[in-house]
């Protein structure tokens, strides 16, 4: 059979929408002004929903090492794949993975994120919805689970520095499965079990800045 190569849709989270990086003047595209004082362009959406193909954890690209690392989840929907970046560490990824146990790898997912005030200050969040309904938490602060804990510590100066390793590898390790079940459950989702589904080079325009809009964990306590 021959085809022709399906290209990637990156997206990520910015001020409670999914953006997709555009180029200055295109249509559609608003200019938005990032922590770093440069002016980028993005596709504003409400949400981005499919099936789950893959998720895989990414570095930064080799000329950007400052940049944050992410977990890379794979959705196709009607001929279209997107992927939806998420900070490693970060709060998004942590409602991501948290409501994984719960998702129908089957079904069509759509993840809709929010945007509120809190205290004064913006709050991103992210919600799963599956057949009309939000996903609820199969690991919460209450009924942890298998989740390891967040490790923090208070310094002298007061300022708490968080340590998410061991709950990133926990999170690695629920991808893992859930990539398994994937593989077994979707046969127009499929990817090689060897390939990730996205090349390992990313665009620098689709590189993730250091937490630009999900800081990690500023809702304590875990």
């Amino acid at each position: 059979m021959l085809g022709n190569r399906q290209s990637i849709i990156y997206c990520n989270v910015i001020n409670g929408k999914i953006a997709i990086a555009a180029k200055p003047g295109e249509p559609g595209a608003t200019a938005y002004v990032n922590k770093q004082g440069d002016t980028k362009y993005y596709f504003f959406h409400d949400f981005v929903e499919g099936k789950i193909a893959r998720i895989v954890k990414k570095g930064p690209p080799p000329n950007h090492p400052e940049f944050a690392e992410t977990w890379n989840v794979t959705i196709v929907d009607n001929g279209e794949t997107y992927n939806l970046q998420l900070y490693v560490g970060g709060k998004l990824a942590r409602a991501f993975f948290c409501t994984l146990p719960n998702v129908d790898a089957s079904q069509i997912v759509r993840y809709e994120p929010k945007m509120k005030t809190y205290e004064g200050k913006p709050d991103t969040s992210l919600m799963v919805i599956q057949n009309g309904e939000a996903l609820k938490w199969a690991y919460t602060n209450d009924d942890p689970g298998r989740r390891p804990p967040v490790e923090v510590t208070t310094l002298k100066s007061g300022k708490k520095v968080i340590d998410t390793t061991e709950q990133d590898d926990f999170f690695g390790q629920e991808a893992e499965a859930f990539n398994k079940t994937v593989h077994n459950v979707n046969e127009d989702t499929k990817q090689p079990e060897n390939k990730p589904a996205e090349s390992d080079e990313r665009p620098d325009v689709d590189a993730m800045p250091p937490y630009e809009d999900d800081l990690p964990f500023d809702d304590l306590p875990f």
